[in-house]
Formats: structure tokens, sequence, C-alpha cells
């Protein structure tokens, strides 16, 4: 786990191919998608949120190939 990783910063900007979370600390909801959106990748996005407002803005604007919400991403259920 990464903690403290910076907007723009090279853990942000560059995928990591292994088991890394890094994490980041946004100041509300509308700047983490902004965040999210900023990167080169994003073949898999997902959210985990039982605020159903939440997700659906965040269906609406995220920037990925495959979107997952309330569910695993690594393509096995």
């Amino acid at each position: 786990m990464k903690l403290g990783v910076r907007s723009g910063s090279w853990s942000h900007q560059h995928e990591w191919f292994g088991p890394v979370l890094g994490v980041m600390v946004a100041p509300d909801f509308t700047t983490a998608i902004r965040w999210q959106n900023r990167t080169d990748f994003g073949l898999t996005a997902g959210l985990q949120s039982l605020d159903e407002v939440e997700c659906e803005l965040w269906m609406d604007r995220i920037q990925a190939g495959n979107l997952y919400v309330n569910r695993g991403i690594t393509g096995r259920l």
C-alpha cells in the first residue's frame, strides 16, 4: 500500500502491475473523479458506494472502458 499519493505524481500517473494500492485523499468527490480521469490509462474503474446519486454521477463522468460499481474489478466474479 502506498499512502499519500499526490495528484500528478509518478504514482498517480503510472499504472502499477502488481498488488499495489495507491491511496489519494481528495477534498471532494468531484475532484476525485477529475483526478481519476487525468491518467493516461483507464481500461477498468471501480467504485464502492452506498449513495445512489454518487454512483450515477461517477458512471456519467468517469472515463474508462469497463465500469464496476460495488463489486470486484478483476474480471472474475
